[in-house]
Parts: structure tokens; sequence; C-alpha cells
């Protein structure tokens, strides 16, 4: 004993050498989305006999980086799936997960989810009074009770205009004298059935049906396809979300369409040689301000506003219109017409197509000319341009030596005597072109 009390004291350090447990991390990581209950489902293949449950992480930067382990979400072991309910609309998400006992740094594959727009979850345990006919528009939809108390219609679809009023009619098909039946459309497509006209006035309620009412589109509604729920219950008020003990929930999809202020039957372009000629006309108008013609900027690619025609108001018969751009792009020029109601809002045109071979590779307006020139490229130089004034007694000025960068370039001449000029446009190694003008 002494012996070895003396053997271990004269030892400062130790060693051990245990190979950690080997724990195989799962495969084939999935996951869809579960819209009734506005969560995130993942499953995976167990491949482990001796793991202790499963850290599930997530991430909403990237496929690489940001993973953080779910908080409150326990995975036991030989667990296959999990639910996330902690998501929310409009965000991508990445997933990943990893036995609890395995190594730190090895996880499964990496699953991503786009998630466009969750709504609020929908569900009831017992569906003995439901849903059995849906009547809007071009909507005549017969159904029965469905497991969960919740089904998807979404597929059948009506169109509704913003401003006009619908009908409505819900059957119970096994009704009671104190089931209730809720309507709610999500005009501003957040999900949450809970804002500003989004329950809709029932008639029949409490009652055993059928249930009628009225839908109109209100003026802030947006534009495409909108989720109307329709839900029955019993002995309580109808809610848009969370579970009833009894009855039944569907969606469906409204088409909401905006009425425009104009009505259009044609837009056309006919290039000439020294410009391109843009009419339009339409049938009918209502509150029209003005028109925007614009035309596609072939580098920004967006378009650019190139002047304005008055609109009619309102008037029930056809209008023609008609607007010159006479310093088109040499090529292929794209328009379209923005069409501005008195209260600010718009809408556009078709876009179209016009070809202009041009006549010249320069263009100078206005002509005669006071204060400023405008001074057009039929296309862009990538070199520097000089730009050279010469007056009638053959005197020469440079005004600028640099690249364009664009099509188009304003050239101050307040300061010019009133009189006849040319103005050249010089490369390097050539003279590209000039044309002559009045000042004022």
């Amino acid at each position: 004993m002494e012996q070895a009390l003396i053997t271990r004291l004269g030892h400062t350090a130790y060693s051990i050498d245990a190979s950690p447990m080997s724990v195989a991390v799962p495969t084939d990581l999935s996951a869809v989305i579960d819209e009734p209950n506005s969560a995130i489902v993942l499953s995976w293949t167990d491949v482990a006999n001796n793991e202790m449950g499963y850290i599930v992480a997530r991430s909403t930067t990237s496929s690489t980086s940001g993973f953080l382990a779910l908080e409150n979400v326990g995975v036991g072991s030989n667990a296959v799936t999990i639910s996330d309910n902690t998501v929310e609309s409009f965000n991508t998400y990445w997933y990943r997960i990893k036995p609890v006992n395995g190594d730190k740094d090895t996880y499964s594959n990496v699953v991503e989810v786009d998630v466009d727009l969750f709504y609020c979850g929908v569900s009831s345990t017992d569906c003995d009074e439901y849903i059995s006919r849906v009547e809007i528009g071009d909507i005549d939809n017969s159904s029965a009770c469905t497991a969960g108390g919740y089904q998807n219609y979404t597929s059948e679809s009506t169109i509704v205009e913003i401003g006009t009023s619908y009908g409505i009619t819900v059957t119970n098909g096994n009704p009671y004298t104190r089931d209730e039946c809720g309507i709610y459309v999500y005009w501003n497509q957040d999900g949450d059935f809970f804002d500003t006209d989004e329950t809709i006035s029932v008639s029949g309620n409490p009652g055993v049906g059928p249930y009628t009412a009225t839908i109109m589109p209100p003026a802030g509604a947006l534009v495409g396809d909108t989720r109307m729920r329709i839900r029955i219950t019993y002995d309580q008020a109808s809610e848009p979300c969370t579970n009833h003990r009894w009855g039944e929930s569907e969606d469906y999809t409204l088409n909401v369409q905006a009425v425009f202020p104009v009505d259009w039957l044609s837009f056309s372009g006919k290039p000439t040689e020294e410009q391109i000629l843009l009419d339009w006309s339409t049938a009918s108008e209502e509150d029209n301000d003005y028109f925007v013609i614009e035309r596609l900027h072939p580098d920004q690619q967006k378009f650019i506003a190139l002047g304005e025609r008055a609109g009619n108001g309102t008037v029930a018969i056809t209008q023609n219109y008609a607007w010159i751009d006479r310093a088109p792009l040499s090529g292929t020029n794209y328009y379209r017409i923005k069409q501005v109601d008195f209260d600010g809002s718009f809408s556009y045109s078709e876009t179209i197509a016009i070809n202009w071979e041009g006549k010249d590779l320069v263009q100078l307006f206005p002509n005669p000319a006071s204060d400023q020139v405008q001074l057009r490229l039929n296309r862009l130089w990538e070199e520097d341009l000089q730009i050279v004034l010469t007056n009638s007694l053959g005197q020469q000025q440079i005004l600028s030596s640099t690249a364009f960068g664009d099509y188009q370039r304003s050239i101050d001449v307040s300061s010019l005597r009133s009189g006849v000029y040319y103005l050249q446009i010089r490369s390097s190694a050539q003279v590209i072109s000039g044309q002559w003008f009045t000042k004022q």
C-alpha cells in the first residue's frame, strides 16, 4: 500500500484512451408545409439504434450558416418526424438534424423550405354538423364531412370585382338549431382574416341554415387570388382560426379583379424616316386624368417617361390618341402607356415593340433653341466623344470631351449669340455626324 501510494504520488498527469460512441446521423431528411396548422413537418429515416434523441437546427440565413437549435422542441430516440410551429409567412428556412449524443459537427442533409403565405390554422375535433354545399359565382361545390374538420377547396374559384356585390349561400349537411356559420375573406392577403372588412355578416345565425351573405371586395382589397374561409360551429360563435369541438371549415379562392378606368381597344406604332408615330384607342373611360408615354431604357432595363397626353375624364364612346417620339432609338423600341386616374391610381397598356433604323446618328432638338439643346445619339459609344460647335464665321469651340454613357445629353447654349451654328460629334478616329441649329 505504501509503495503504491508513493508510485501514485510520483505521477503528475494521467491520460485516458476512450473512443467516442459512434452514432449514425439520420438520412433522407424532407419537409412539407402543413397549411391547416401553420407548420412545417420534418421527416427522416432513423438509421441508428443507439441515439438518445435528436437536435433539430434551423437557419434563416443559408444552407451553410446561421443554424440554431429549435427551442422547446424535444425529439426522443427513434423519432422520425416533428413539426415546427414557429415559422412565419414569406420566409425561407433551412433545416438539419443530428443525434444528441453523436459527433457535434456531423449532421443530416439540409432541406430548404420556402414559405410564401401561411394562413392561420383551423380544425374541428368532430364534424357532426358540416358544410355540404357552397354557392357563389362560378363556385357550386358539394362536399361531405372531412376528418380533422378542414378541407382545402382553393382549386374552386370565382372572379369578384372590387366594389361589386356577390351573394353566397352555405348549406349545413347535418344542422342543429344552435349552429352558426362564419365567412371570412383576407382582402389584404396577410393570412389572418382578422382585419377590417374581412369578417362577412351572415344571415341565419344561429340556426339550421341555409346561411346567406353578401360579399363585396372593398376598395383596399389586393388584386389577385384571395382566400375565403367558411366555417360552421356548434353552440359558439364562429372564429376563423383555432380548433372548435364541433363543426367543419372549408377554404375557397376568390380572384379579386379591379375595374380599370380605361377599356383599351388598341395600341400600335409606325416608324417613319425620322420618328415613330404612336396611336392608341379606348372604348370607354372613367375618371381618366392623363396618359404617360413610356419607353424601355435598354441599359437600365426600366421604362422612362417620354411625354403625356390628357385623358377625357369619363366617356362611354371611343377615344383616339396619338403621340410622336421624335428621338427614337436605333433598333427596337419598346413602348407602353401608363393611364393615371384622378385619384392617382394607374394601369398600363400592353407593351409594343417598334423597330426603327434611323436616319441620322445624331439628332438635335428643339431647333431653333434658346437655352438648352438636346443632343441625342442613336446608339451608345464606349469611347470618348468631342462635341464641337462651329459658328457662321468658322470659329470652333470644344464644348465637351468625355464618354456619353447614355443616349442623350443637354447642351447649354444660353450664352451663345443669336445665329446659326453647326454642332458636330467626333471620335478619336472619325467625325461621326453633325447638324445645324439656330440659336434664338
